[in-house]
């Protein structure tokens, strides 16, 4: 097991065991940000159901799940489809604001897609939908993405991909068991990080593991050297030795390839 003190330096060993640890605590550190950045804003808005257009277009760029929405038929007027894309976001907006309370995120992850098809026809919208149901229902639906789906493959080989793409939650549910969530609640709790969604720090996981950043050491382990650094200015050392521990428990370090 590293230490933090290797982290970006030339002491850090890039074993499978090591990457797999230290992409783990990014994934902690990186909902942590985005949870202070803007998700507990938009949770937030939408738990309250007073979510507007412009929310729905600041989510579509932080998440960058805007370029998915491209108008069939193409609007070669710029005016024109700056005036259908606004009006895709209102209509977003407002059929989550009319969602009653304990709608599932399957429902949501549904009908959306369904709402639309008005504008983008028969492209996909598995990514924008994926993504913004967990703002209804994030205690039981993950966000996904390309990267996500990608990684969840390169943990179990037995997925297809066509499996995944179809039923994303169940086969994420099938590799990450009730154990596994509980093991990232306490890591979270042994950082003293006000993080209420444990199960999206196995979804921030998943993504760097599809990405093609996880042997390179660049440019995500600086930044975890830097996040890291500034957690002990404040912190123990025990606390963050013990958090990397149980991040070792979690899948993942027997098929990172260097």
């Amino acid at each position: 097991m590293f230490s933090i003190r290797e982290l970006g330096t030339s002491s850090f060993n890039a074993t499978p065991e090591n990457l797999h640890s230290a992409a783990w605590l990014w994934a902690v550190f990186d909902c942590n940000r985005g949870w202070h950045f803007f998700d507990e804003y938009l949770y937030q808005k939408a738990l309250q159901r007073n979510l507007t257009s412009y929310d729905i277009k600041f989510f579509a760029n932080f998440y960058s799940v805007g370029r998915t929405l491209v108008l069939q038929p193409q609007e070669p007027c710029k005016e024109v489809k700056a005036q259908k894309i606004e009006n895709i976001y209102s209509s977003v907006a407002d059929f989550l604001n009319t969602l009653p309370e304990g709608t599932e995120g399957l429902s949501v992850f549904v009908q959306m897609q369904e709402l639309l098809k008005a504008w983008i026809g028969s492209r996909s919208t598995i990514t924008f939908c994926a993504k913004i149901a967990w703002f209804i229902d994030p205690d039981h639906w993950m966000m996904h993405d390309g990267l996500s789906r990608a990684g969840l493959k390169a943990l179990d080989s037995s997925l297809t991909k066509t499996r995944i793409e179809r039923d994303f939650q169940v086969c994420f549910a099938e590799t990450f068991s009730p154990e596994h969530h509980e093991i990232a609640k306490n890591v979270l709790r042994d950082l003293l990080i006000d993080y209420p969604f444990p199960n999206r720090v196995i979804d921030k996981y998943l993504l760097l593991r599809g990405s093609a950043d996880l042997t390179s050491n660049e440019p995500w382990i600086s930044w975890l050297k830097w996040k890291a650094t500034n957690y002990l200015q404040q912190n123990s050392e025990a606390d963050f030795d013990s958090a990397l521990r149980e991040l070792a428990k979690l899948p993942g370090k027997h098929i990172v390839e260097l």
